[in-house]
């Protein structure tokens, strides 16, 4: 029997759910981080502090880092959305519109 050499990757610890998504995909991709962020132009310390969430990108970035990533632009589409929608401010903005429509009954 052949011994698959597949690298399992480890969750970074203290991973936000935007750092988990991107994690995610970039495993996805068989890209390393230190790759995304050296073609996006930030450093690779940037690109932890987005996976931990104590920063998270700026539009342009954020825009690049989808354009790394994607081979079309139906991925990159779908990584735009997913990215947005797995921050917290997209969780508030729901948690808000929820409570707007539940007063409207």
């Amino acid at each position: 029997m052949k011994k698959i050499n597949k690298r399992v990757p480890s969750i970074p610890a203290f991973c936000s759910p935007f750092g988990l998504f991107l994690f995610r995909y970039i495993e996805y991709k068989n890209m390393r981080q230190q790759e995304v962020a050296k073609k996006v132009g930030i450093e690779f310390g940037t690109i932890r502090s987005y996976m931990n969430g104590s920063r998270y990108p700026k539009l342009c970035v954020y825009m690049a880092i989808c354009e790394v990533l994607s081979d079309t632009r139906e991925e990159y589409n779908y990584l735009l959305l997913k990215g947005f929608q797995s921050t917290p401010e997209n969780e508030l903005a729901l948690r808000r519109l929820r409570s707007k429509e539940k007063r409207k009954k």
